[in-house]
């Protein structure tokens, strides 16, 4: 099974070819251009260094969120501008279990990939691996605080591996309450195409493909715009309901 992956979801743009689980090829910039400058021209050489045409795919693999709201939607069209012309299936990727699969190992240790969501939250979620390699979630993905993620961690009583943007955030919380942390070092600290490649395979698997059609982000939570607006929206009633 040939797969392209597409990760928009955070700063760190990146697309990846596995044949059969193997990266065959991972092409990453963190050079703070948008998404849609850099995600197409990558694609395009990637593919073109690699003998690939869009017919040759199998399947095409997008980070699906959470993450940037800009990021995903650009990552969305353009697995979806991919796969559509061919009919080819997707693979609606969750960006945290993603990140996990990047970076999983058999171990006794608990995977918290963590994304920065702002205002001292972050994105996270809790995988455990198996011996072969599988993943089981252990904390399903949510948007949390530090304080909150360190007592879900405490009372799952397990060493923790952390990756992600999000370490900086929530790492000092979760020292001060005594949990055994190790960091991932900052080559492998963030959202790969690689990942969503190899969690699209173990998706793959399971039956969990979808059309082009039913490609969508998920964000988890309102937009700053939208939640800025519902601010005004409330502040605006309770002065309507003050002049009454």
């Amino acid at each position: 099974m040939r797969i392209l992956a597409i990760e928009s979801a955070t700063e760190s743009a990146s697309c990846a070819l596995t044949q059969d689980g193997k990266v065959v090829a991972e092409f990453t910039l963190q050079n703070k251009q948008t998404h849609s400058q850099t995600l197409l021209p990558m694609i395009d050489a990637m593919c073109a260094m690699t003998g690939t045409k869009p017919d040759d795919l199998d399947v095409v693999a997008v980070s699906r969120g959470p993450g940037s709201f800009t990021g995903l939607r650009i990552g969305a069209a353009t697995g979806k501008g991919i796969a559509l012309p061919f009919d080819t299936k997707m693979a609606s990727v969750p960006t945290l279990y993603g990140m996990a699969c990047a970076i999983r190992e058999a171990s006794d240790r608990v995977i918290v990939p963590v994304i920065d969501a702002r205002r001292q939250h972050v994105y996270a979620a809790a995988y455990s691996a198996g011996k072969d390699g599988t993943l089981t979630e252990e904390l399903g993905e949510c948007v949390i605080s530090s304080a909150d993620l360190t007592g879900k961690l405490q009372a799952l009583g397990r060493q923790v591996l952390l990756t992600g943007d999000g370490v900086k955030v929530v790492l000092p919380a979760l020292l001060s309450a005594g949990l055994d942390v190790r960091v991932c070092p900052p080559s492998l600290s963030y959202a790969r195409a690689a990942g969503v490649a190899l969690a699209a395979q173990s998706m793959a698997d399971r039956g969990e493909l979808i059309t082009s059609d039913a490609m969508a982000p998920v964000y988890l939570r309102l937009s700053q715009a939208e939640r800025k607006r519902r601010e005004e929206k409330n502040l605006t009633g309770k002065e309507a309901q003050k002049c009454c």
